[in-house]
């Protein structure tokens, strides 16, 4: 069954009297998103705030509902909702609609499901009900659409669109905003095991706030430095010495700086990069809270993946022949270093 079908039936049968044109809001949503560009980040705060304040807050709603296609509506009105959610509900919903995507042709496809569903009894309306609305809809060429004043007196609807890995760092986002008001600098290191998501997150995290971030990977071992002895050491695989000189000392002066970029492909120094002396600064890598290096970060995570979905994220990634390359090297590897430092125990939000 697709994930189209699937995602329909949750919700006709959990919203029993939504109509065709909550069926089409949410096919909408799910192939479009956010579906619409904002601008103004205070006025999107403020709404948010006004819908929370008028809100029961009692209501049996998960806080993240799934709609497929990666997004979610965040449930507002949720009791799982809290305060200090509202801010990193706005900036996941801002850098949601900002990458809205999607194409009709698609959008058309997803439609043509609804059919099949009515025929089957899934609605409460029937198959002449859904063409009757579709028909017209169709001609008017398929525009963003409002709920029904029949779900809206039934559910009362109150969410926000964002993208689904966005969930997972609401701790951190309100972590930050809570460092940000103190400090004009804040460090975060995002460690953990490959394929777990770290570089999307620092890329997500990094947006909303407009910060920067400092890979890891651009601190690989020159190969003058790649001996059999560096490799037993636990962590030793990155260059934890270049780093510390680099990077760490002049994080902490708060002033710019620069440092040279590692390239695997040309097994040289690159270009180099510059970073502010304020705002967000986030250390992404495995690696990145290495035991020589202290305590150096206001805020230090750890993004954690099972096994299964980590083989599986690393063939759709690199293909079957290189997952070999991470089985046999680079995961036992990072395995030494997490397990023997007790990193993910040492980091103040771990993410699954």
């Amino acid at each position: 069954m697709s994930e189209t079908k699937v995602i329909v039936m949750e919700h006709a049968a959990r919203y029993p009297s939504m109509q065709p044109q909550d069926v089409v809001k949410l096919l909408y949503q799910n192939e479009f998103g956010a579906g619409h560009f904002v601008t103004d980040r205070d006025k999107s705060r403020n709404r948010i705030i006004d819908e929370y304040e008028a809100a029961g807050h009692d209501r049996d709603l998960p806080l993240f509902e799934r709609i497929g296609n990666e997004y979610v509506r965040c449930h507002i009105d949720s009791r799982y909702m809290r305060e200090e959610d509202i801010t990193c509900l706005n900036r996941a919903f801002l850098l949601s609609a900002h990458r809205t995507s999607g194409n009709m042709a698609s959008f058309q496809k997803k439609l043509s499901v609804l059919y099949t569903l009515a025929e089957e009894g899934v609605f409460c309306f029937g198959r002449k009900d859904l063409e009757s609305y579709l028909l017209p809809y169709e001609s008017d060429g398929f525009p963003a659409v409002s709920h029904s004043s029949t779900y809206r007196e039934a559910y009362h609807p109150s969410y926000r669109v964002i993208g689904e890995r966005l969930c997972r760092l609401f701790p951190l986002i309100s972590e930050i905003e809570r460092l940000q008001k103190n400090k004009r600098r804040v460090t975060v290191a995002i460690d953990g095991r490959c394929t777990a998501g770290k570089t999307s997150a620092a890329g997500d995290i990094a947006e909303m706030f407009q910060g920067e971030v400092i890979h890891m990977d651009d601190f690989f071992l020159p190969p003058g430095l790649r001996t059999k002895e560096r490799y037993e050491q636990a962590g030793g695989n990155v260059h934890y010495e270049r780093f510390q000189k680099e990077v760490l000392d002049q994080l902490a002066s708060g002033k710019e700086f620069s440092y040279r970029v590692f390239s695997c492909r040309k097994m040289d120094y690159d270009e180099s990069k510059t970073i502010r002396g304020d705002g967000l600064v986030i250390v992404e890598g495995a690696y990145s809270n290495h035991p020589v290096f202290g305590n150096p970060y206001d805020l230090t995570v750890f993004f954690d993946v099972e096994e299964e979905e980590q083989k599986h994220r690393i063939i759709q990634r690199d293909g079957k022949e290189h997952y070999f390359d991470f089985e046999k090297k680079w995961i036992p590897l990072e395995e030494k270093y997490i397990n023997s430092a007790h990193i993910c125990e040492k980091c103040r939000i771990v993410v699954r």
